[in-house]
């Protein structure tokens, strides 16, 4: 049995290694990527939030048919329990993420792999009755953010994929910098599809 997959591991190997060899065209080389997400948080905090959605934006480099990098962004929103006599109250985080990108195998279905990181921009946000003094309160801060995940791309043309992936996205807030109780890292889970373009 052991023996068997490593003959299996081996062969996936040779034939990622051959396929990572091909040639792309230079309009191969540029992707662009957009998708959608159903988000869902883990954080533990008197204020759990309820699952969110959001989208990112993509723009990589191939440097072959296995390795890419990747410069993105996207904005994520979840209404949180209010707090007090806040009405409603909601945080949202935009994510500003270099990530590398390992595809496995060639075929229409191409699993991957990747990991990123970078800076996230945290917004807390509670809206007050109209008879307030104060209508509206707004925290915000600057932290550090990783986010590895796994997916499958499939190929419609040369030129043209559609994926799911999803990802962990650990965005390490302040315990209190937003005015609510975080974890520290508060941990989303966005679950995404999108659509891949070979060319910019």
């Amino acid at each position: 049995m052991k023996l068997m997959m490593a003959v299996i591991l081996m062969w996936g190997l040779e034939v990622g290694s051959v396929w990572a060899q091909a040639d792309l065209k230079p309009e191969q080389q540029w992707i662009e990527q957009i998708d959608g997400s159903f988000s869902l948080p883990s954080i533990s905090t008197i204020a759990i939030s309820n699952p969110g959605f959001g989208g990112d934006i993509n723009i990589g480099y191939r440097f072959d048919r296995t390795w890419a990098l990747f410069f993105g962004t996207g904005y994520y929103q979840y209404s949180i329990l209010t707090l007090g006599n806040a009405t409603s109250a909601q945080l949202n985080y935009i994510p500003l993420t270099l990530f590398v990108r390992m595809t496995l195998c060639d075929g229409p279905f191409h699993p991957f792999i990747f990991v990123g990181g970078g800076a996230v921009i945290n917004t807390y946000t509670q809206t007050f009755p109209s008879e307030s003094p104060i209508q509206k309160s707004n925290q915000a801060e600057t932290d550090p953010y990783l986010g590895p995940g796994i997916g499958v791309l499939y190929r419609v043309e040369n030129d043209l994929a559609f994926f799911v992936q999803t990802r962990i996205d650990l965005d390490f807030t302040s315990p209190n910098g937003l005015g609510i109780p975080m974890e520290h890292p508060s941990i989303f889970i966005p679950v995404q599809a999108g659509i891949s373009f070979f060319a910019i």
